[in-house]
């Protein structure tokens, strides 16, 4: 099952997750940066197998520009993004 939780779209923090905890059903987290889009948002970049919408093309793009500050060191989107739900195994 493909629930939305990645660093551009985490919908299914608000409803797969609690729903799993409930049941007792552990989620792995395998795409949580779809695509690549983070590591290259250029203009032909593709998400969910189609071309970005603008509004995740710009999303992505300002991710990377404020991980690119020296303060920041390497891109802090690289860090374990899904952890703080207690239905991921």
């Amino acid at each position: 099952m493909a629930g939305r939780f990645r660093l551009l779209d985490d919908s299914a923090a608000a409803s797969l997750f609690p729903l799993c905890q409930r049941r007792g059903v552990a989620v792995l987290a395998g795409g949580v940066f779809n695509s690549g889009i983070l590591a290259g948002p250029g203009d032909d970049t593709t998400s969910d197998y189609a071309p970005a919408p603008l509004g995740v093309l710009a999303r992505a793009r300002r991710m990377r520009d404020a991980c690119a500050a020296p303060s920041c060191g390497k891109p802090s989107y690289w860090d374990p993004h899904p952890l703080p739900s207690k239905s991921l195994a």
